[in-house]
């Protein structure tokens, strides 16, 4: 009997040392695994025939969850269990904790008392028992910044700024993170927009995009933890972008996973929505400049890493599911070319909503606006999700000429699809012959300025909304540059009352859209007026502005009352937050 105890415990105790030295071996050679793992599956059509399968994996719906909050390895060290490295399991919902919706009136409130001397801003940012997801990276850049604004002498407005600096730039990383994977072989994140529990594919690229200047100190050979922390969360944000094309490429946002309803069940649809997806569409309005969103952050993570530390792309680069998403987002953006007739009875995409608010809904049937075929992108709804007055936005077209060039430079430096990058090169030539042939109109009074939308015909419709990609966005988008004369025309036009949602008020002056209704300023639009100025006199202007409407709750909103900040929507808008903090370090010289 002893020996036989014995021979048990001396089993128990060679299976527990093997399990234990798997773990650390599979941990350690997590990233070579997937360099060597093959980049197709069986094959199936698709738009250059070399696709994969995107049929179901076991590998990517079982498996343990992973922790949602995450560290980068700093603080305290990554938790990393056995079975993390796979796609959550089909029937595990999140959880949404309360303090990271709305409610953030009373956050501010309860933290009056810690405003900073001189500043008018409370300091509201989210305690760090809270928080979603810690970098001290990002800690350092934050203390950089406030540093920097804070030289000698410290002034109300610089005092302000740092504090709403505090508060908004972090926005992100604070509240909406509700899941990281912490497997570098299935790249997961889910990043929701703020007071919506829902991630858009536009919003989740602008609200990660501040902290792309945290990759550009990360080496080529061994890593930090907090390296991969920060690599780990764009990889996730640009996989789970990726996932979400290829369940459904027209819709505009997504949910978690099955274990959520897809949202809008009542709206008409074609393609139908796939009701049994991994990921759920949560709406389903085609805006061309999501499908942009997502090349544009998968084009900036390359650019923004070092020279020698480039190849880290390639962890989604030959990811089975980038590679599909990319070839569905150029197949569609093919497919919308063309004209109305020329799809007559076969359209691509059709929308309708039983709506008494015009801008959700399409007409004729669903099919939208007619255009003529003459090299744009049609857009059926704009950035702001309201249905496009005439269906080719210039400045989505815009994004996506940019960000196809930008695609073909990734590829050719890695010399990898070459079929994908030859397509995408004589797409983006397509798109800016047609914009200077059909984008570019002649005003009254501002003389030959970009539209911002136009049908192909002829006809042209002549306005700026707040939302990104706009007008007065094209040199943010990398489009043109903020000296460009056709540009300055156009920027001209937008801040003036001759831009049907341009407003002023005792509250300030700025753009707005539909979406918000006739007198509601967006602060979205102030601060691109700042980014895409060389004035330092009108950034400080906008800045004011800017600081006033965030008084009360320390945050960016959606949109204010021209004659009242206190009169906003959203308190709770991330994407206008991350901006912000974009805009302050362009201004604190920190880029």
């Amino acid at each position: 009997m002893k020996l036989a105890t014995l021979r048990t415990a001396s089993t128990a105790a060679v299976w527990l040392v093997l399990l234990v030295f798997g773990f650390l071996a599979g941990t350690v050679s997590e990233r070579r695994a997937f360099m060597e793992r093959p980049t197709t599956a069986p094959q199936r059509p698709h738009l250059f025939g070399f696709g994969v399968d995107l049929g179901e994996d076991e590998n990517l719906v079982k498996g343990s969850e992973v922790d949602d909050l995450n560290t980068d390895g700093e603080a305290r060290p990554l938790r990393v269990q056995p079975d993390a490295f796979k796609y959550r399991s089909k029937q595990t919902p999140l959880t949404w904790p309360s303090q990271h919706f709305g409610d953030l009136d009373v956050l501010a409130a309860a933290h009056m008392q810690r405003l900073r001397p001189g500043s008018s801003i409370p300091a509201t940012r989210v305690p760090p028992p809270q928080r979603r997801f810690i970098s001290d990276k990002a800690e350092r850049v934050i203390a950089r910044v406030v540093a920097t604004l804070s030289k000698a002498p410290l002034t109300p407005f610089t005092a302000s700024l740092a504090t709403l600096f505090e508060n908004c730039w972090p926005n992100t990383l604070d509240t909406t993170i509700m899941h990281i994977s912490d497997s570098l072989n299935y790249p997961d994140a889910f990043v929701i927009t703020g007071d919506i529990p829902a991630m858009w594919l536009r919003d989740s690229t602008n609200q990660v995009a501040p902290y792309l200047s945290l990759l550009r100190d990360i080496p080529a050979r061994n890593p930090r933890p907090a390296d991969w922390t920060v690599l780990k969360l764009f990889l996730g944000v640009i996989v789970r972008q990726a996932r979400s094309i290829n369940a459904y490429p027209y819709a505009n946002a997504f949910l978690y996973n099955s274990s959520d309803a897809p949202g809008s069940r009542d709206d008409r649809v074609y393609p139908p929505i796939p009701l049994d997806a991994e990921i759920p569409t949560h709406e389903a309005k085609y805006e061309l400049d999501s499908l942009c969103a997502f090349l544009k952050i998968s084009n900036a993570v390359f650019e923004n890493l070092p020279a020698d530390a480039k190849e880290h792309v390639t962890l989604y680069l030959l990811n089975e599911h980038w590679i599909a998403a990319v070839e569905t987002v150029i197949g569609v953006m093919r497919d919308q070319q063309r004209g109305t007739m020329e799809e007559f009875g076969e359209p691509a995409y059709k929308f309708q909503r039983n709506t008494d608010t015009g801008t959700e809904t399409l007409i004729l049937g669903g099919v939208g606006v007619p255009v003529n075929r003459c090299g744009l992108i049609k857009s059926q709804f704009r950035p702001s999700d309201d249905a496009s007055t005439l269906p080719f936005s210039i400045p989505s077209n815009a994004m996506a000429a940019v960000e196809l060039e930008r695609l073909v430079k990734v590829l050719r430096f890695f010399g990898l699809h070459s079929q994908i990058s030859d397509e995408a090169e004589r797409l983006a030539k397509e798109i800016r012959v047609a914009i200077d042939t059909y984008g570019i109109v002649t005003h009254p009074i501002h003389g030959q300025i970009y539209a911002y939308e136009v049908d192909g015909y002829g006809s042209h419709y002549l306005m700026d909304d707040a939302n990104v990609p706009s007008l007065l966005s094209l040199p943010y988008l990398g489009f043109t540059t903020p000296d460009d004369p056709l540009y300055l025309r156009t920027r001209a036009f937008v801040l003036s009352d001759a831009n049907p949602y341009h407003f002023r008020g005792s509250a300030g002056e700025g753009v707005g859209g539909p979406h918000c209704g006739l007198g509601n300023i967006w602060p979205m639009a102030i601060i691109m007026r700042g980014l895409t100025s060389t004035d330092r006199a009108e950034q400080e202007h906008c800045f004011g502005i800017l600081i006033k409407s965030a008084q009360s709750t320390g945050f960016m909103h959606e949109s204010f009352w021209k004659d009242d900040v206190e009169r906003y929507t959203r308190a709770h808008f991330a994407w206008a937050n991350a901006l912000l903090g974009e805009f302050v370090m362009k201004y604190a010289g920190i880029v």
